[in-house]
């Protein structure tokens, strides 16, 4: 099965549920619609967490199909700090 990727990240960051820290603030989703990809990214939030269900609002996020088009960018950073 050939599936989209999706790029979710949260239109006002640092404000809302975003202006705290140890929160998601991203996400890269494999899925064949964007409401699927909504729902996998909420999916994996904790119940604990404030972004739990933003995920899969509109008006809070983003989520945009990722494409060879485009300019450069840095689509994902993984970087651990301790």
């Amino acid at each position: 099965m050939t599936v989209k990727l999706w790029l979710l990240r949260p239109i006002l960051l640092g404000k809302g549920a975003w202006k705290d820290y140890d929160v998601h603030c991203g996400f890269i989703v494999r899925a064949d619609s964007e409401e699927r990809a909504r729902q996998v990214a909420d999916g994996t939030v904790p119940k604990y967490e404030p972004t739990r269900g933003k995920w899969l609002d509109a008006s809070e996020t983003s989520c945009v199909e990722v494409t060879g088009d485009g300019d450069e960018e840095v689509i994902l950073s993984d970087y651990a700090a301790g």
